[in-house]
């Protein structure tokens, strides 16, 4: 058996393991967030590759390689750095797992049953949609074809307003208690 070892670029942290075989890589060592240049050398020259239960890369043009689970493309990799998320309609806690372990860009995570996108530049969330596609600069550049998704964004954008306003006037009765306690 030959031993391989593998750092996480999302972590940090250093994996130790052992290949299957001589000459074969464990299918965990593919576990990770993948840029689109880490899937096509994951591939090599090959069409496919197991990287989970369920779960393969798939080379899906010259331009794009996919993370499939059954038989969704969930996260689609393109050459440009752009990323496509796509559920295919099965919400599920499999599915989710695959969007955060394989898309570079950001994380995936549900509020009150609401999935959410949040890029990993620190912007503000989006309501999550299949067929969300991401730039390298973690911007969801197809919101806008997206009204239901556009109406929910502005909602949560009210909410998180409110909540600001709501955290000014706390801190400024704060004050206001601190200055009359004197």
């Amino acid at each position: 058996m030959a031993s391989y070892q593998y750092t996480s670029p999302r972590t940090g942290a250093t994996y130790t393991g052992f290949a299957v075989s001589s000459g074969r890589r464990a299918a965990a060592q593919y576990r990770h967030a993948m840029s689109y240049q880490a899937a096509a050398t994951a591939l090599g020259g090959r069409e496919r590759r197991t990287v989970a239960n369920n779960t393969v890369l798939y080379r899906v043009s010259d331009d794009t390689i996919a993370v499939r689970l059954h038989y969704t493309n969930v996260v689609n990799l393109h050459a440009d750095g752009t990323v496509t998320l796509d559920t295919g309609g099965w919400s599920t806690v499999t599915t989710k797992d695959r969007l955060n372990t394989y898309c570079p860009l950001g994380h995936v995570y549900s509020d009150r049953g609401d999935w959410f996108f949040y890029p990993s530049n620190g912007a503000a969330r989006f309501l999550f949609f299949d067929g969300m596609t991401i730039n390298r600069a973690g911007e969801v550049t197809n919101y806008d074809r997206h009204p239901w998704a556009k109406a929910r964004q502005e909602c949560e954008d009210a909410r998180q307003q409110a909540r600001e306003e709501r955290a000014q006037r706390r801190a400024a009765r704060a004050a206001w208690a601190a200055r009359a306690a004197e």
